[in-house]
């Protein structure tokens, strides 16, 4: 699919995200991360010490923008007027990604950081942390076809559709091997490559949804995996509350009743074996 150059100018982003929002198709997304200080492994990754360098969205296989928002060189969109309008997007359209769970915890602190005051969506953004609705994940999808061996985007891009993506690694020639963990993409100029690499998650993540969400939209271990997406997200940002004494009173009560069971169940697997065999209830 041909990707185009990215756009420049908000009015633009705002020409793009209209469109968007009138065609009401569903549409693929993703974003790019990066931090600052010394290099450090895999920082990018961790919504608490990195931030978002721009964001790729496409509802077509034949063509796909990217919105820079944080790069070191080269020019980038308001942040605020960046937020704002994709914002509009995920509240109003079915947006698909690869690896929810990590992009909505990066884009609610964003949400939060650049909208939570806004006069038109302060107050809803504020009322949902920043959490948007999440329509589907094509991470998800593949792992409940369970066809493949690994879920990453590249490699399923790959392996469904025979392109090979470039990996980040390939933007950062001559870079040394024990420096691959440490890449941040707010360092890399915004070069025709750089542009496409960005488009290109979205593009993809778009084409595997078509390709499979007619085949997991429906079966409860999608729908389950789906749900959990939000509230694993909450939970990597806030923790949890645990009740020790709960779970350590559960605990006791359940070796009560599996040593209380524990005769009866052997005798069962035995009967159906025709043969006594041991079973050992205690291991996962």
């Amino acid at each position: 699919a041909a990707i185009e150059e990215r756009m420049s100018g908000q009015s633009y982003l705002e020409k793009f995200a209209d469109r968007m929002i009138n065609e009401e198709q569903t549409a693929g997304f993703d974003i790019e991360t990066g931090y600052y200080g010394e290099p450090k492994p895999k920082w990018s990754l961790h919504p608490e010490v990195g931030f978002i360098t721009g964001y790729s969205f496409t509802n077509e296989l034949t063509w796909s923008r990217y919105v820079p928002v944080q790069h070191d060189i080269g020019e980038n969109l308001d942040c605020k007027w960046s937020a704002y309008h994709l914002w509009r997007m995920v509240r109003t359209l079915p947006m698909v990604g690869h690896n929810l769970g990590f992009e909505l915890r990066y884009l609610s602190k964003w949400f939060m950081k650049w909208l939570s005051d806004d006069p038109d969506f302060g107050p809803e953004v504020q009322a949902s942390q920043g959490y948007y609705p999440i329509f589907s994940d094509t991470m998800i999808e593949a792992f409940v076809l369970a066809e493949w061996r690994f879920f990453g985007l590249k490699y399923l891009t790959e392996a469904v559709f025979d392109h090979k993506m470039t990996e980040l690694h390939e933007l950062f020639p001559g870079l040394p091997k024990n420096k691959m963990n440490t890449l941040r993409f707010n360092l890399l100029e915004l070069t025709p490559e750089v542009i496409d690499y960005a488009c290109e998650d979205s593009l993809w993540s778009l084409a595997l949804h078509q390709k499979h969400y007619s085949q997991v939209k429906d079966l409860a271990v999608y729908e389950i995996d789906m749900k959990l997406i939000p509230i694993t997200a909450k939970m990597e940002d806030c923790g949890i509350k645990y009740d020790w004494q709960f779970m350590a009173d559960g605990a006791a009560e359940g070796k009560l009743f599996l040593d209380k069971k524990d005769a009866e169940i052997q005798e069962e697997f035995s009967e159906m074996a025709g043969e006594e065999i041991k079973i050992n209830l205690n291991s996962h």
